[in-house]
């Protein structure tokens, strides 16, 4: 998997989760579904981007080395 694709995630996390946020402030119906929407995309961006970079064979070799 490609570092990029976790970071399309955790950004798409950020823009919902803001978006939940301005309806939130707006008194809008459907507010807390987008905050938990977002922060579940937030949460699996972030897991994607560590074990992608955690299974790249530059980080896999600068980690073994002492």
């Amino acid at each position: 998997m490609k570092i990029k694709i976790s970071l399309l995630v955790l950004v798409a996390g950020y823009i919902v989760y803001f978006f939940g946020a301005w309806l939130k402030i707006s008194h809008q119906s459907h507010a807390e579904t987008l905050f938990i929407i977002g922060t579940v995309l937030k949460a699996g961006g972030l897991l994607l981007l560590v074990v992608s970079l955690l299974t790249h064979p530059r980080i896999k070799a600068f980690l073994r080395e002492k």
